[in-house]
């Protein structure tokens, strides 16, 4: 019996093979885990009802003898017999696509066209800010969402389409606000901008300042390289004047005399500094 009202299914879904353009279809958005309902416009109460998918696949099928159950719907379809209304729970990707409804009421054959597509919520946007100019940059605005998905600019109440907004810099000051809109035909998610932030974070800042940082590393480098050769060279330095002090002390044979040569070398080398001045008659030594 099954088998026979299968048949018959497959006879009369050829008969609907017959193609009808898109515009025709009413267009549905549905969010994935949620159903998808499909409510016919008919008064009445109709004596036969199937529904299909655009490809003939079968969905749901109601006649005099009952509905008859198609196992990739199992358990998640819902058919009201009185008025061919039906829902689908835990909608998924692959169950968008057409949907094709014919009815028998009053002896007439009725049919309705469906397009079913199923999206995800879309995420809150990102935004960063790429410097342009000393006074200038572009608010860049993006999202995870995967699906088709609409962004907008909204600057102090004009709308601008697209994920960049270029945006003039009154300094690190600047308090404008500026806000991008992510949105689907079933969700929104909005994220603002203070201009101030594109002096403070610096994300993405351009070719001039990505040469700036370059040189500043540099000059840190430098710097720590000096402070190494200093504190290297500061102990070599002490090492060697030690030894030759040591090896001066056992030719004179004196404990004292190192000290004693060293403020005589001293005392020379202050004469002959002072000696070179212009005003070396002023000096005197003690």
């Amino acid at each position: 019996m099954i088998c026979k009202r299968i048949f018959f299914f497959l006879l009369s879904s050829l008969a609907l093979a017959d193609s009808f353009p898109d515009s025709e279809r009413v267009l549905k958005y549905v969010l994935t885990g949620q159903e998808i309902i499909f409510v016919p416009p008919i008064f009445g109460q109709p004596q036969v009802m199937r529904w299909t998918r655009g490809d003939g696949r079968g969905v749901a099928f109601l006649d005099e003898l009952g509905e008859l159950e198609f196992p990739e719907y199992k358990n998640r379809i819902t058919l009201d017999s009185n008025t061919a209304e039906l829902t689908i729970k835990t909608a998924t990707h692959e169950d968008g696509g057409n949907y094709d409804l014919k009815l028998k009421m009053n002896n007439k054959d009725l049919r309705f066209k469906y397009r079913v597509e199923v999206i995800e919520k879309v995420t809150k946007p990102n935004i960063t800010c790429v410097m342009s100019g000393e006074h200038q940059a572009t608010l860049v605005c993006s999202t995870d969402s995967k699906h088709p998905h609409l962004l907008e600019w909204d600057s102090h109440g004009n709308k601008q389409p697209g994920p960049n907004l270029t945006i003039n810099l009154a300094g690190e000051f600047d308090d404008r606000v500026y806000r991008c809109d992510v949105s689907n035909p079933l969700t929104k998610q909005t994220a603002t901008f203070a201009a101030s932030k594109c002096f403070m974070d610096k994300p993405s800042d351009g070719e001039h300042d990505i040469n700036l940082s370059k040189r500043a590393k540099q000059i840190v480098i430098n710097i720590i390289a000096t402070i190494i050769i200093i504190i290297t060279a500061f102990p070599i330095a002490f090492f060697v004047m030690r030894k030759k002090c040591q090896a001066q002390n056992e030719d004179m044979d004196s404990p004292g005399s190192c000290d004693k040569l060293q403020k005589v070398e001293l005392s020379v080398e202050m004469k002959r500094t002072i000696s070179d001045l212009p005003c070396q008659r002023t000096f005197t030594f003690i």
